[in-house]
């Protein structure tokens, strides 16, 4: 009867996190998700970086496109490299699945080269953060900015002085810095993964938040400007094929990048953040103690009672 009463426990505990728009798991993943073409995280998909490779110096795109990022500035390693985390990491150093990049916010970043694939008319941005808070500080999650005379698109978040942060989604389609941006403020989100995802269909961006649209903004119209900057996770490119040359990096963990040469529709992306990870995933495979713990990285931890 103990037994039972704790797993009923936890199964509110997971319900309530559903109820309030969250997915959580017990012993695996589960999600809703609306009627979704199968093709829906392939098509248009110019970069996918799952950064579950683990080991090494290159962190492999997953698409057709070959858009491998070398972490740091070399092929050898060096204090600019991002270090992997695994799964068998502690659980607040873990991947939303499998393995994931940890950025210190002071030279760390992944350097994905200028291929014309990473040079979309029309863009989504999906990415998985952990945001470690530092105020008053400027955290470049996937730039394409500046190659030193014109600028393209980028995804950030700058800190406050206060425990508040803002998403900053830019992109320009006539090289300059454009006269509007969207942006969404928050506070809710420091440490916990976080899915995010910037959509660009021509005219209009939006931001997503954990599947729910929270901005959009209409100052744009047209294409995105095609600049020579290398696509760069976790800093913001100041040149065209820059050699040390970047600015605020981000400080954090980074999993799941994917970037489209589409806007994604709101079912799809409410459809892949239920399919990518929960925010608490309780195994039960502690066999002592009176802790269990939660394998999402979240530290949704439970404490068994008698």
């Amino acid at each position: 009867m103990r037994h039972k009463k704790t797993t009923i426990i936890f199964l509110a505990i997971a319900l309530a996190f559903v109820g309030t728009g969250f997915v959580a798991a017990l012993n695996g993943y589960f999600g809703g998700g609306d009627t979704i073409p199968e093709d829906t995280f392939t098509r248009g998909l110019v970069g996918y970086w799952s950064f579950d490779d683990g080991t090494g110096q290159i962190a492999y795109d997953n698409s057709d496109n070959n858009n491998d990022g070398t972490l740091g500035g070399t092929s050898s390693i060096e204090t600019s490299d991002p270090v992997w985390t695994t799964p068998t990491s502690s659980p607040s150093q873990r991947g939303v699945k499998g393995n994931a990049l940890n950025f210190d916010g002071e030279d760390d970043y992944v350097d994905c080269g200028s291929d014309e694939s990473v040079k979309p008319n029309h863009i989504s941005i999906s990415v998985w953060l952990r945001l470690r808070f530092v105020p008053d500080t400027s955290n470049r999650i996937v730039s394409k900015w500046w190659d030193g005379s014109s600028r393209s698109y980028e995804l950030f978040i700058n800190t406050g002085s206060v425990d508040t942060s803002t998403l900053y989604f830019y992109v320009s389609t006539d090289g300059n810095i454009p006269d509007t941006s969207c942006y969404h403020s928050f506070s809710a989100y420091h440490g916990l993964w976080t899915h995010v995802v910037a959509t660009y269909d021509g005219s209009i961006q939006r931001l997503y938040f954990n599947g729910v649209e929270v901005a959009s903004n209409s100052g744009e119209s047209g294409n995105i400007n095609p600049n020579n900057a290398d696509l760069i996770i976790g800093a913001q490119p100041r040149d065209a094929n820059p050699t040390e040359t970047f600015l605020h990096y981000f400080n954090g963990a980074i999993d799941e990048v994917r970037i489209y040469n589409r806007a994604l529709s709101a079912e799809e992306i409410r459809y892949h953040y239920n399919r990518g990870c929960p925010v608490a995933s309780w195994n039960f495979d502690e066999g002592s103690g009176s802790t269990i713990y939660d394998s999402s990285g979240n530290q949704h931890h439970g404490t068994l009672h008698e």
